[in-house]
């Protein structure tokens, strides 16, 4: 008889071989969970407090860099002007192959206008090599996380520039609520 690796039984704490619906000794049904893909490799994406710092140029008050990398999405690093940035630096060099932005206070469409968001924005990736690559990004104002491919290797620094606004009034600052950077593993 073959060994018993499977999950044991949730009633009668029996092994149970692998693959089976019931319970070999009790017959009560084993809860076995569905199996879950694994990401496609373009879109691994890694824990980002161990892996990227992130500075910028001017930060909000109570509104850091660090929340845009968070990996919250209600909690957004505060720019308090157009042509202020964010630098994100890696620990070692990557192949970066895109990252999303979602900007706005939120993604909760109540909060999301509550403070401006970023329209245009200049993306400059630098290599270990210190070679730049310059790219605009054009966002629409809406709280979902927008794709922008990226397909370049040996990433070490990505900068994100604020070149224009929308929502942008007196008393009100720039928020991105979330960026999350993708690699090839």
């Amino acid at each position: 008889m073959r060994e018993a690796d499977g999950p044991p039984c949730p009633v009668c704490a029996t092994p149970n071989q692998p693959g089976r619906m019931f319970c070999r000794r009790c017959a009560a049904a084993l809860d076995v969970p569905d199996p879950v893909a694994p990401l496609p490799w373009w879109r691994t994406r890694w824990p980002f407090h161990r892996r990227v710092e992130v500075t910028a140029s001017t930060e909000v008050p109570g509104h850091p860099a660090g929340n845009a990398i968070d990996g919250f999405n209600n909690r957004y690093g505060g720019a308090p002007a157009v042509g202020d940035s964010l630098t994100f630096t890696f620990r070692t060099p990557v192949r970066l192959v895109d990252l999303d932005i979602t900007s706005g206070a939120s993604t909760d469409p109540q909060v999301y206008r509550s403070e401006a968001r970023p329209i245009t924005l200049d993306l400059v990736t630098i290599t270990s090599k210190g070679q730049k690559a310059h790219k605009a990004i054009a966002l629409d104002d809406k709280p979902d996380p927008q794709t922008i491919q990226m397909g370049i290797s040996d990433v070490a620094t990505v900068q994100l520039i604020i070149r224009s606004t929308a929502g942008m009034s007196p008393g009100r600052h720039i928020a991105l609520a979330e960026i999350e950077f993708f690699k090839r593993s």
